[in-house]
């Protein structure tokens, strides 16, 4: 099968990362081609991890929407006489749905990488119009995302495969990973080091984070969250001493494994690779429900998920892990590794892709 996927660009997140993991798994036994509109920056990219069986091509748009710029990617998937056509994000969506109108010969896919909120006003503009085009099949990323979409628009063609990656490599050493943590909070055997890596979008929730250090910082003195990404003391309305900002670091994730636990406070998410990347790595998620978070995480088995948004339902969750044994918490955190084990690797989803395929073909 020769397949391309289409992406805005391969700039440093989580859509991104995972266009380039799945297609290189997919490479092993498919012609695998990347497209992306923009330019990518060129230290701060995926780039170099996409397998040199893979053709890449960087059409380095300048701007957001362009019907001559339609005209040429309508033109370039013609002349590669691909497949199938799997596209990732808005901006991309818009201009390979517009191609599905033309041609007729392709078969298309589309990852939601998102929530049902988020993606809502698209697909609803899409079932208006799917009398005239309903070709495209729409992954979501868990089963409840796809249960919203399929109860909203049951016309459209909807399935869902779970995201996944390969097991988080570091680029760090472990010596430089502990240097920076004992930089910032002091090394204590009784110390407990949360960790949430987040920009500063609404989306999210940075504010539901310094509600629960605050409490925190009235009950427990020995508890610290540290925050690596572009959120800073100015994005939270309400700061404790509690919280540390690491601002953004490159290979973020190599930061996990000092930590006891990771936060997600979203009140939107797919099914965040950062999550995953954690699980691999054997460390517990402390979440809200956002999203496809509530189908990767089980309670007490691998995590801790929080009955609704607000601060005291989460520092409920939060609780209920600093409850725990020594003990307790060594069984949760192998459990987390398991659990990506069992149903998240790279390899695992990609033959759910493939089946996905196989319905269009």
């Amino acid at each position: 099968m020769k397949i391309i996927h289409v992406i805005s660009t391969l700039n440093l997140g989580g859509a991104e990362n995972f266009t380039v993991q799945l297609a290189n798994a997919q490479s092993t036994a498919n012609e695998v081609l990347i497209i992306t509109l923009n330019t990518s920056h060129k230290s701060h990219s995926y780039i170099s991890k996409i397998d040199s069986k893979i053709k890449f091509f960087e059409l380095k748009w300048k701007k957001k929407y362009s019907f001559k710029q339609f005209i040429e990617l309508y033109r370039l998937l013609k002349k590669l006489k691909v497949d199938l056509v799997h596209v990732h994000l808005h901006n991309p969506f818009y201009y390979v749905y517009g191609a599905s109108f033309i041609n007729n010969k392709l078969k298309y896919i589309h990852t939601v990488h998102n929530s049902f909120n988020v993606w809502n006003p698209i697909l609803k503009q899409l079932n208006r119009l799917r009398f005239i085009n309903n070709k495209i099949l729409h992954i979501c990323l868990s089963s409840s995302i796809h249960e919203e979409v399929k109860y909203h628009f049951p016309k459209l063609k909807t399935t869902y495969v779970e995201n996944g990656i390969a097991p988080y490599q570091f680029t760090r050493s472990l010596e430089e990973i502990n240097d920076f943590w004992n930089s910032r909070i002091e090394p204590s055997d009784s110390h407990i080091r949360f960790l949430i890596i987040a920009n500063n979008s609404p989306f999210k929730n940075l504010n539901l984070l310094a509600k629960v250090c605050h409490i925190l910082s009235t009950t427990h003195s020995q508890v610290s969250c540290l925050v690596i990404g572009g959120a800073s003391q100015d994005d939270l309305s309400l700061m404790s001493d509690n919280i540390l900002f690491a601002g953004i670091q490159k290979a973020a994730a190599d930061f996990i494994v000092g930590a006891d636990a990771l936060w997600i406070t979203s009140i939107e998410e797919g099914m965040p690779i950062v999550a995953l990347e954690a699980l691999s790595l054997g460390k517990p998620i402390i979440t809200t429900p956002a999203g496809g978070m509530k189908d990767l995480i089980k309670n007490n088995v691998n995590g801790f998920v929080a009955q609704d948004f607000t601060a005291t339902s989460f520092m409920k969750s939060v609780s209920n892990f600093l409850k725990l044994s020594e003990v307790e918490r060594t069984t949760l955190s192998r459990s987390a590794k398991d659990s990506f084990y069992s149903r998240y690797t790279i390899d695992s989803i990609s033959q759910s892709y493939s089946n996905a395929y196989t319905t269009l073909l």
